[in-house]
């Protein structure tokens, strides 16, 4: 079985990084502002093409092609181009700010330029939006870090604000945010009737964002967290963190991080010292490689775990999702999940909007029209129906309305166990 979901990590660096980013890349918006709309609009594509995501983001810019080819490579009296482009590094197979800023700078300094579908992590978004929002490009995102579109509990100082130096927002986000993944996690432990919690978190800010969430939230509907703490995702083993947990009876714990971070060495030592605990996590470790045959947690820790994720399976969309995926299998075989019905409607819904709002004016500059998009995905676009089902994009950038899957672990698989649905 494949895995769902991956939201990404945003580094330590990544907060001073986007300032000197942004900066860099005001030019350059600059530059490619005033030139006139060309017969060809380009639709840049920014995902990690290497390393333990590559087989979720081959699906999901699958998907995306798979719109184009639909549309004629088409939108409206445009030809579209489409440039994918890789945000990881060569070395580590990980997505690397140095390259999501070359990319974001690539697609703003060029004057085709009309949307941007990207990044695949939170931590690449927060640099690429405001880099992008210095020339108005629609960014469409999978990226769910809370603080990308809202200020809430354990977002960081000057978010969200801080990505749209414009003062103009220009992110649409295709899945829910963190702070509902934070509500659905907690909906599970009191479920299994969990009654002391510990929240642990891999110090980054997708990891410390879940898990002032799941904290939050576990104070709201009533349940105990005894313990809060950061890990050191170099560290050799987590045996002294495990038994404190141990010696205050913790009976559930949530771990709020990537499987990059050590998580496997930490679910190994956290079953260990807590045999009875049931234990959790977000999406960032639905990518397959925490619960590999080989490499993995083992199958007793497996069995004892369940992750939660914001996009369903694939027996879980729509008829007219699962429509997209025959197509897909047809177009591209091999194996097939949700990413590909994300990626199919994060193009399909830039193309729709240039082909409405050229339809009735006529932008007379490459950055007139990516405000003219911009305007009708926010203003005009109402309640759009799609193969992700209904959805309406709100003032903050949000498209989708909170739903969530839990799965359980077993023998090197996710097994969608049942859906959520938090009320932010």
């Amino acid at each position: 079985m494949t895995s769902w979901w991956k939201p990404g990590r945003v580094s330590a660096v990544v907060a001073t990084a986007i300032a000197a980013f942004a900066l860099t890349a005001c030019g350059a918006g600059s530059s490619s502002g005033g030139g006139k709309v060309p017969s060809t609009l380009t639709i840049y594509g920014s995902l990690p093409l290497e390393g333990t995501s590559l087989h979720d983001t081959q699906i999901l810019s699958n998907g995306e092609k798979l719109a184009l080819e639909e549309a004629g490579g088409r939108a409206g009296r445009y030809r579209i181009a489409f440039k994918l482009l890789s945000d990881a590094s060569t070395q580590t197979g990980n997505w690397d700010v140095g390259q999501v800023s070359v990319n974001a700078r690539q697609a703003i300094s060029d004057p085709s330029t009309i949307a941007y579908l990207g990044e695949f992590n939170s931590g690449a978004t927060a640099i690429s939006l405001p880099i992008l929002n210095h020339g108005y490009v629609p960014q469409v995102t999978q990226s769910s870090s809370t603080g990308l579109t809202v200020r809430a509990p354990g977002t960081q100082p000057g978010e969200p604000q801080k990505y749209y130096p414009t003062g103009t927002r220009n992110i649409i986000r295709m899945t829910s945010r963190d702070d509902a993944q934070g509500i659905g996690l907690v909906q599970l432990a009191k479920a299994a009737g969990i009654k002391k919690l510990a929240v642990l978190n891999d110090k980054e800010v997708y990891g410390l964002g879940l898990s002032a969430s799941v904290v939050r939230s576990a104070r709201q509907q009533g349940l105990n967290v005894v313990a809060q703490s950061g890990i050191d995702p170099r560290a050799a083993n987590y045996r002294s963190i495990a038994s404190a947990l141990a010696t205050q009876g913790v009976d559930g714990v949530v771990f709020a991080g990537c499987t990059g971070n050590n998580a496997v060495q930490l679910f190994k030592d956290l079953s260990n010292a807590l045999p009875n605990a049931q234990l959790y996590g977000g999406d960032c470790l639905l990518d397959g490689v925490f619960y590999a045959a080989r490499g993995g947690i083992p199958e007793n820790v497996q069995r004892k775990t369940v992750l939660t994720a914001q996009l369903l399976p694939p027996d879980q969309l729509t008829a007219s999702g699962r429509q997209v995926l025959d197509r897909y299998r047809r177009a591209y075989g091999g194996d097939i999940s949700a990413y590909a019905v994300y990626g199919y409607e994060s193009m399909k819904l830039i193309l729709d909007s240039i082909r409405a709002v050229t339809a009735t004016s006529s932008p007379r500059t490459i950055v007139e029209l990516r405000r003219a998009v911009l305007n009708y995905i926010y203003h005009d676009l109402g309640t759009r129906q799609s193969a992700l089902g209904p959805y309406k994009v709100d003032q903050n950038g949000d498209a989708a309305i909170p739903e969530l899957a839990a799965f359980r672990l077993s023998n090197g698989n996710a097994v969608f166990y049942k859906n959520l649905k938090p009320v932010l």
